[in-house]
Parts: structure tokens; sequence; C-alpha cells
């Protein structure tokens, strides 16, 4: 968390350099930025493990009796030391400045990365605890409606294709259908989900993952009577046609696909209106074959 300092308090952006090269290799801030400089010296001195880069540099620079370099970057009174050593340190790695910050600076974990052992240890930590509906809740309220950053999902988009298709477990499948089944979508999260899938085109692989994944599968009544109503009076492209005729050509239907075809068939003919002649009116007859017609059509 970033440390609010008083308005008459000052504050100093330092920079550690090596006296061997003159390079900058460590940036951050203080009150007394020298009197820093004596504590980082103190700190090196006193650690026989140094687990941070920037011990450990100093350390190798007290073997050689060398002494860092310190140099005062920018200051200012009350906050804004934050911003401030933060955009140095951008500064110092765009030039190419090997520096032994772990953090992009202001005090955060942001820019820090874990060791593999580190990650390890903290996986192994978490694997079986759960977290309480208060956490899960308030971690929900504290990520909803916030975007994620372009960068942060290109690099997630990067790792997802270094890693490849992505298969949950049969446990995973499991427990995400006990989590989800029962529950609706609201309107503005399927129309969110529908604007996102829009014009976004199928891959062939991931069309045959869908159909080997809904074949033999029978859709609800409700879901036939959603598709039915979307679809009624809704003209079907030429090409679309030519798809279903290649589709059906060549498959034979099931007695019970035909029974339910004639029984449709005989429902039509049961609302649809009698055929009435053109000529008289009288149901039972066309025009060409009306008896009121004076020139009779053979």
């Amino acid at each position: 968390m970033t440390e609010v300092l008083p308005d008459n308090r000052p504050w100093f952006i330092y920079a550690l350099g090596d006296p061997r090269n003159r390079a900058v290799r460590y940036v951050g801030w203080a009150g007394n930025p020298f009197q820093r400089h004596r504590g980082h010296i103190a700190t090196a001195r006193r650690t026989r493990k140094p687990r941070h880069y920037s011990t450990r540099w100093i350390k190798q620079l007290l073997a050689d009796d060398l002494l860092p370099t310190v140099t005062i970057l920018e200051s200012g009174v009350g906050n804004g030391w934050a911003d401030a050593e933060r955009r140095w340190i951008a500064h110092y790695r765009t030039q190419g400045a090997r520096l032994t910050n772990m953090t992009d600076g202001g005090e955060g974990m942001r820019g820090y990365r874990f060791s593999a052992e580190s990650r390890a240890k903290m996986a192994a930590a978490k694997k079986g605890r759960r977290q309480t509906p208060e956490a899960i809740e308030a971690t929900h309220a504290h990520l909803r409606g916030r975007k994620r950053p372009i960068e942060v999902v290109q690099r997630a988009l990067a790792v997802r294709a270094a890693r490849g298709f992505y298969r949950p477990t049969i446990e995973h499948r499991a427990l995400m259908r006990a989590l989800y089944l029962g529950t609706t979508r609201s309107v503005e999260v399927r129309a969110r989900i529908a604007a996102g899938m829009r014009g976004r085109p199928l891959t062939d692989e991931w069309k045959q993952r869908i159909g080997d994944a809904n074949r033999g599968r029978k859709p609800a009544p409700q879901a036939i009577a959603a598709s039915v109503a979307v679809r009624l009076g809704v003209p079907l492209s030429a090409e679309h046609k030519a798809k279903i005729g290649a589709a059906s050509r060549g498959r034979s239907m099931t007695d019970e696909q035909r029974a339910r075809i004639a029984a449709g068939r005989r429902a039509t003919a049961e609302t649809r209106k009698p055929q009435a002649c053109g000529l008289c009116r009288a149901p039972g007859h066309y025009r060409s074959t009306c008896p009121e017609r004076s020139d009779p059509v053979r």
C-alpha cells in the first residue's frame, strides 16, 4: 500500500550506481536519501544469505571494497513520490539499465515475479482450501465492472495459445455443472455474450468440437420452442438451403421422424381453410371446374 505523507514532509527519489561503470542499478525513495544509502550498506553487511537482488549486488561491491554511489533524481513535498518512483524506474528500464528493483515502484507488488520455488510453495499451501462465501462476494464486488488492461489480455491469450486448448477434467465439469445448474443469466449478461460472439468466425476445429458435443443430444422442449420462435418467418438463404440439402441427401429418416412429419401435416391440413372457388366462392372445387362456368375447361 502506498504510504500517505503529510503535506509538509519532503521526499527524494534517489539512484544507487555502480562505481566501476557508473551504471544505475537501483531506484528508490526516502525522506533522507543519504541515511537510506547507509541503511542499504548496513543491511548488506549483516545479511549472510540475502534474498533481495539489490542486497546481493551491494554485497558483491563490499567484497571488492567498493560502495554504491547515490544520486538525487527528484524531490518534492507531501504526496507524489509513488508516481515519481514508478516513472524513474520505468525510465531506466526503458534505457536498458539492469535495475535490481524487484517491483515497478510505489511500494506495491506490481511487477514482482515470484520464483518457481515460491510459486510451488504458495500453490501447495492453498491446495484444498476453500474461500468463504463472504470472501468470494468481496472479490466479485472488487472486480465487478472492471476491465483488464489490453496488455494483460494479450499476455493471457499468449499463454493460452502456448499451452494449447484447455480441456476441463470430468471432476471440473461436474463442479461447474453443479455450480451453475438452475441459474439463469440476466438479460444484460446474455446481451453482452451475444455482442461479444457476434461476427466472430468459428474455426473448423471448434465447429467439430461443438458437433461432437451435441451429437446424440435431444434439446429440451423449451429450447425447441425458442428456436422455432426465433426462426419463424425468417427466409433461408440459397446457401443455407444448399447446405441443408447436402447434409440431408442420402440420409434415411427413422419411423419416429416420419410419424412426427405426418402428424404435423395432418395438423396443418386441419387448421387450413378449405379451398374456395375463385368464381362462385363455393368450397370443394376450383374455378376451372366450377359448374356455373359457361365454358368449362376440359
